[in-house]
Parts: C-alpha cells; structure tokens; sequence
C-alpha cells in the first residue's frame, strides 16, 4: 500500500505539473521539504534529472522519471486517496502558476544549457561570481585577497557576458536544449497533462499481478504489462479511484490558463 502512494505522488507531480505556502498543505502532511517536492516537479515536468549542461547529441523525447520519497505518507493514506490526489494536484497546479516555479525552472533551463566556456556551465559561473562577492564582502580589510577577488570577479563577470551573448548564436544542441526547455513552459506543462489523458486511458487495472518472488518483488501476469514503461506501471499502482479524480482535474485544467498570468 505505501509502495502505491509513493508512486501514486510521482504520479501527480510529474503529469500534473505572490508566495503560496500553506500552513498545512499535501507536501508538509507527506513529510517533505518544498524544495525537494518543486524540484520533482520540474525535473519530471521536463524529463530531465541531470544537474549539468545537456549532451549536443541528445534526442528530443529522451525522458526520465523518478518517484520521490515521503516519510509521512502512512498517515496521508489512511484517509480519503481521492481528495488527497485531487489537493496534490491542486498543488502542483499552484506552484507552476508561481513566480518560484519560473525561477526555479530558469534556473535548471540555464543549467541544462549545452554551451559552456572551458567547461563551466553558464549557472556554474554565477555561482561562482556570488561565492567570489561573498568573499570580497567577509574579508574588507584584507586589501591584497579583496584586490585578488576582485580582479577574479572582472574576469568572471567577462565570461558570463561573453556566454551570454554566444548564446544568443546557433550553437551545438541549441535546437533540442530549447525544445526540452520551451520559453513558455505552459507549453510542456499541456503536453504533460495532454500525454496523461492518452496514457492513462491504456492502462488495465485489473491486470493481475504474480505472487512476490525471493526479492519481495511482484510482476504482471501478462508479459505484455511488465514491458511497459514506469509512468503506465504508477497510474496502474496508484489504482482507479485515484486515476478518475486525477482525470477529472486534468480537463478542467485543460479548460483554462494552463499557467494563470
């Protein structure tokens, strides 16, 4: 039963993808930090869990997906799965509509870019000039080390401006980084939500599965399931009755603003 709602919460924030914290919302009931439950939601919301610039020879549709874990979920599943699913999702729908959302999204997009300067990734250089600022600040009466920092800080800020406008030129990977992070990133968000109504409506939940094995491990009964990708496998987990409030809530969101201005 866990095992069901630890997939069933990948489920919800990888398709269903001002401040807006809650006192007591879903993500602090479930036992997580906010920033661990954004960043699966990005990360899944693209399809995409490396932290560094983008390989120039990687394919659009080459996604990944990963189940996030929830120390407090026992207690969330002894209630009302339906109501939960549907205040997961309303989650998730609020967050994409938040400012913390595109800078959390730019800031992985900027990442992810496959244009570096020998080596350093655009992020990795304006982490550094901040560590650099940092350093200069701590240390003001240390003429010779701020002189030192200083003349680093110039020296980063020139490469950040010089990546910054490489960047604005065709480039190795250029096409597929910019179609894995779209300018309007309502525009993945649809898709997902767009690939779960197709997905889910594959799915049989009343395949059976065998008994465990030596490693606690069930299969499907019928090869042609356990073939199937993890997504078809955590809706299948997740089960019908949270499939169906989830399903009901994907349409209503297809109605409107996919992201809310």
């Amino acid at each position: 039963m866990k095992k069901k709602w630890i997939i069933l919460f990948a489920f919800a924030t990888s398709f269903v993808v001002t401040a807006f914290k809650i006192a007591d919302d879903i993500i602090s009931r479930l036992g997580m930090q906010e920033q661990t439950a954004r960043w699966h939601i990005v990360n899944n919301l693209v399809g995409r869990f490396s932290t560094g610039p983008m390989e120039p020879g990687m394919e659009v549709g080459q996604q990944s997906f990963q189940i996030p874990r929830a120390r407090l979920l026992a207690d969330i599943i002894k209630g009302d799965k339906a109501a939960a699913a549907k205040e997961l999702c309303e989650y998730v729908k609020k967050y994409v509509s938040s400012e913390e959302f595109i800078i959390d999204y730019n800031k992985q997009k900027e990442s992810a870019m496959p244009l570096t300067d020998k080596g350093m990734s655009l992020s990795g250089l304006e982490r550094d000039r901040e560590v650099i600022k940092k350093n200069i600040k701590n240390y003001p009466n240390d003429t010779k080390y701020v002189a030192e920092q200083q003349k680093l800080l110039d020296e980063t800020e020139k490469r950040i401006t010089a990546l910054k406008e490489a960047a604005k030129k065709p480039f190795p990977g250029k096409e597929v980084w910019e179609k894995t992070y779209p300018a309007d990133p309502g525009v993945i968000i649809k898709k997902r939500l767009q690939e779960y109504l197709q997905l889910v409506t594959t799915v049989d939940f009343n395949a059976t599965l065998t008994a465990p094995d030596k490693y606690n491990v069930k299969k499907f009964t019928n090869p042609v399931y356990e073939k199937k990708s993890l997504k078809w496998k955590a809706i299948y987990r997740a089960g019908q009755e949270v499939n169906d409030a989830v399903t009901v809530f994907v349409k209503e969101w297809l109605k409107g603003d996919i992201i809310k201005k």
